[in-house]
C-alpha cells in the first residue's frame, strides 16, 4: 500500500483553498443581494467588497507565485464590486443587456486579475480562451441565479450560482 505523498497533500490543500474562496464569494454575493433587496445599500456594498477582498486574498495566496500586491487586490475587489452592483441595477432594465455587461466587464476584470496573479502588467495579454470560458460560466450562472430568484426558485438559482463559481474557479486555477 502506498501512502499519499507530500505532493498529494499539497494538491488536496490547494483544492480545499479553491473551494474555500469559492464559498466566500458565493456567500458574499447571496448576502449582498439580500441586503440590497431590503434597501440596505451601505451594508450590502461593505459585505460584497469585503467578501470579494477576502476571496481575492485567499485566491492570490493559493494561485499566485509573486509578491503579495495588497493595493492591487483592494483595487480588484472594489472594481469587481462595482461590476456586480451595476449588473444588478441593469437587470431591472434589461436582463439580456445586464448579462452582456456582466460578461464583458468580468472578462476585462478576470484578465486584469490573471495578470496581477502572474506578476504581469495589468493590461498585458488581454485575450485568453480560458478567460473567455470561465467568464462565460460566471456570467451565465449569475444570470440564471437571478432569473430563478425572480421566478421564486431562489434555492435552485443559488445552487446554479454555486456550481458555476466552483467550475469557474477550478478552470481559473488551471490557467
Amino acid at each position: 500500500m502506498n501512502l499519499p505523498s507530500e505532493q498529494d497533500f499539497s494538491k488536496v490543500q490547494r483544492n480545499l483553498r479553491i473551494i474555500a474562496f469559492t464559498i466566500i464569494e458565493f456567500i458574499a454575493l447571496i448576502a449582498w443581494r439580500a441586503f440590497v433587496v431590503n434597501d440596505e445599500f451601505l451594508p450590502s456594498v461593505l459585505i460584497l467588497a469585503g467578501g470579494l477582498f477576502i476571496e481575492h486574498v485567499i485566491a492570490f495566496r493559493t494561485l499566485a507565485s509573486v509578491e503579495f500586491p495588497l493595493l492591487r487586490l483592494i483595487e480588484i475587489s472594489l472594481s469587481e464590486s462595482a461590476i456586480w452592483i451595476i449588473w444588478l441595477a441593469l437587470t431591472g432594465i434589461n436582463q439580456f443587456g445586464a448579462f452582456v455587461f456582466l460578461f464583458v466587464a468580468m472578462f476585462f476584470q478576470h484578465s486584469v486579475e490573471r495578470n496581477v496573479f502572474n506578476g504581469q502588467p495589468i493590461f498585458s495579454d488581454p485575450i485568453k480562451d480560458e478567460v473567455l470560458l470561465f467568464t462565460a460560466l460566471e456570467a451565465l450562472s449569475a444570470g440564471l441565479w437571478l432569473k430563478l430568484v425572480f421566478e421564486g426558485d431562489g434555492l435552485i438559482g443559488a445552487g446554479i450560482l454555486a456550481i458555476g463559481l466552483v467550475v469557474e474557479h477550478f478552470i481559473q486555477a488551471k490557467s
